[in-house]
């Protein structure tokens, strides 16, 4: 019998996840490129202060309260290089990204590069234990309700975009390719040297 009702319960679930994966990406290339520059002009107006936050202490005030609120905290790093990625703690290939943007995080703050993730997971006790298994060396967002990650209308986990120092995005990475982590560092460092 719990077969019979399970068996249901599993199409229309799948069902219902393919309908809304669907909708998530319908959305055209232009709209989704001129979402992205909107978002950024904003980092490009305003001329903020810098965060001195260089490491990941899960509080409450790294809460996104709005993609507004979003806005500003991009813009207190106008002209630097922003290297913005977005993951969850079940994304087995942000386990191996973190240890990536440490090392990149690192070498280049000096320069001028900022690193900033936004979690994804609706549970933060979730991204509190990836965080103590994946230590960052870099500022970690939360994101609970996917407000800023509806903006961007993300492929997949992880999601990266690179903003040059002027607030232009200049790239998206879909997933993380540990056999292209040379190719990612030749492309921050370029930028850092505009």
């Amino acid at each position: 019998m719990m077969k019979h009702i399970l068996l249901p319960a599993a199409i229309v679930a799948l069902l219902a996840g393919l309908v809304f994966w669907g909708n998530a990406n319908y959305q055209s290339e232009k709209e989704q490129s001129e979402k992205e520059n909107s978002a950024m002009n904003a980092v490009s107006a305003v001329q903020g202060t810098q965060s001195t936050n260089t490491s990941a202490k899960a509080s409450d005030d790294m809460n996104i309260a709005s993609f507004d609120a979003f806005q500003q905290i991009l813009a207190s790093y106008h002209g630097e290089v922003i290297y913005l990625d977005f993951w969850a703690s079940w994304c087995i290939p942000c386990r191996e990204s973190f240890p990536w943007m440490n090392e990149m995080q690192l070498k280049y703050q000096s320069s001028g590069l900022k690193i900033i993730t936004v979690n994804l997971d609706v549970d933060r006790k979730n991204a509190e234990e990836f965080l103590a298994q994946y230590p960052a060396e870099f500022d970690v967002l939360f994101d609970p309700q996917g407000q800023v990650a509806r903006h961007y209308d993300l492929p997949g986990m992880p999601s990266s975009m690179v903003f040059n120092r002027k607030g232009k995005l200049i790239e998206r990475h879909v997933g993380f390719n540990k056999e292209k982590q040379q190719a990612y560092q030749l492309q921050l460092e370029t930028l850092l040297k505009e």
